[in-house]
């Protein structure tokens, strides 16, 4: 009996995890399509929060990213994504100057 509920904690986690990284990769995805949009250079990005929110949807993972970015190629700014789902994003961007 032990086994059997050890094995569906193991499954749960790795399922997780799988979850995890697709949320990763749409947000990323995203966040390089808002930078083509508004002339960014993408320096880096890293996931900063996880959590587990309720929707009217139901339970859905909620991940926060920071990533750095310049406008101009000589300064640094850093900027928050909140992903829900992997679908549902909200940027935080600070002012920045352009060109």
């Amino acid at each position: 009996m032990a086994d059997v509920l050890l094995l569906f904690i193991i499954v749960g986690i790795s399922l997780t995890a799988w979850k995890i990284r697709g949320i990763t990769e749409s947000t990323k995805e995203r966040i390089f399509q808002y930078a083509k949009s508004n002339g960014l250079q993408i320096l880096s990005i890293s996931r900063s929060r996880i959590a587990i929110a309720s929707t009217p949807q139901g339970i859905a993972l909620k991940c926060q990213y920071s990533f750095e970015f310049s406008s101009t190629g000589n300064n640094r700014l850093e900027g928050r994504v909140v992903s829900l789902r992997g679908k549902h994003f909200q940027f935080d961007v600070p002012p920045y100057q352009v060109g």
